[in-house]
């Protein structure tokens, strides 16, 4: 590990890897900023006169766009930018009041958290904040797309759990997008038809703290306050398996504070394989999870038949040699 000079960000860090590869963007404390990771070198954006400073920044899963959000007095702006070789192309401004009554900072002065995401096919912004709103713009002039929360249900609209708590799911493209509110529920929501696909309680004594997909869809993430990160099925919510914090190795396991609160989960991020998941908290530790592989149904009949089959009895079996082949693989291990 090294530490990269040069660089400056604010009192809660954010930073996101380019698609490519190559490069990493960042909200410093005046900037926003396109770091080369081999040679360190960078482009960047000035924040103008009248912003206090950026807090977020996102990129779009094609490289292609840049998102940041900034606090201007009580209000929170929304700017998009194109990348075009080594400059930030600025695009559209909006302020998140304007189309989100309610969406701002408490005080000049107070503590404001937000972040905001690309769809996977990058034509839709979703942002969240502290306050518990949630919003959905066209990435092209940041239309107004709909507002989840408040808006959508009514007086029944339950606020959003976390400014972390919220993510589109990457085989739906811009169409399915799914957030957690403060009552433990998750909600599946139809871009298109503005319509619930499902919900479901998922949280019933904890709070639901970081939501996250795979890159492929098949796995929802969803860390909680109890420091537990329920891996679900991402169409009908139901568990799968759970990775538990508290059941680690001590230096790796969550350790309550004084108060018996455990520390909150920051950010959850999966490997580009999604065989991998980092987590951060505020204990200062990232934790990296080797997780269940996603087994096919020829694995899953694999593991059947080497349950109630020994290794030196599958020759025998009358199936075809490529089957025999199939169960013969290493590892042997059907547990």
């Amino acid at each position: 590990m090294s530490v990269i000079q040069r660089t400056e960000t604010t009192g809660d860090p954010n930073l996101c890897i380019h698609p490519s590869g190559d490069s990493f963007l960042y909200a410093g404390v005046s900037r926003i900023a396109c770091m080369n990771i081999e040679t360190l070198e960078s482009f960047h954006r000035e924040k103008e006169a009248r912003t206090n400073n950026f807090r977020f920044v996102a990129v779009s899963p094609d490289g292609r766009f840049v998102a940041s959000m900034a606090k201007c007095s009580r209000d929170i702006e929304l700017e998009t930018f194109h990348i075009d070789l080594d400059y930030f192309c600025k695009q559209d401004l909006l302020i998140c009041h304007s189309v989100c009554p309610g969406f701002r900072s408490p005080g000049v002065m107070s503590v404001s958290r937000f972040q905001c995401k690309f769809s996977q096919d990058g034509s839709l912004i979703a942002a969240a904040s502290i306050t518990g709103h949630l919003f959905v713009v066209c990435r092209v002039q940041l239309r107004l797309h709909c507002n989840i929360v408040p808006g959508m249900f009514g007086i029944q609209s339950r606020a959003i759990a976390t400014e972390r708590s919220f993510d589109f799911d990457p085989k739906y493209l811009h169409k399915h997008l799914t957030y957690g509110d403060t009552e433990g529920m998750l909600h599946i929501i139809d871009m298109t038809s503005l319509s619930v696909v499902n919900e479901r309680q998922v949280c019933p004594e904890s709070d639901i703290q970081c939501v996250s997909y795979s890159p492929m869809g098949n796995v929802l993430a969803v860390a909680s306050s109890d420091g537990q990160i329920q891996m679900l099925d991402p169409d009908e919510l139901l568990g799968l398996y759970t990775l538990d914090t508290s059941l680690q190795d001590p230096g790796v396991a969550m350790v309550p504070d004084w108060s018996g609160r455990l520390p909150t989960f920051v950010c959850l991020a999966f490997s580009s394989t999604g065989r991998l998941l980092a987590t951060t908290s505020t204990d200062g530790k990232v934790r990296v999870w080797q997780l269940v592989p996603d087994l096919s149904l020829q694995q899953l009949c694999r593991r059947a038949i080497l349950k109630h089959v020994a290794p030196c009895h599958i020759t025998r079996l009358p199936v075809p040699s490529p089957m025999k082949a199939l169960l013969l693989q290493i590892p042997l291990d059907a547990s």
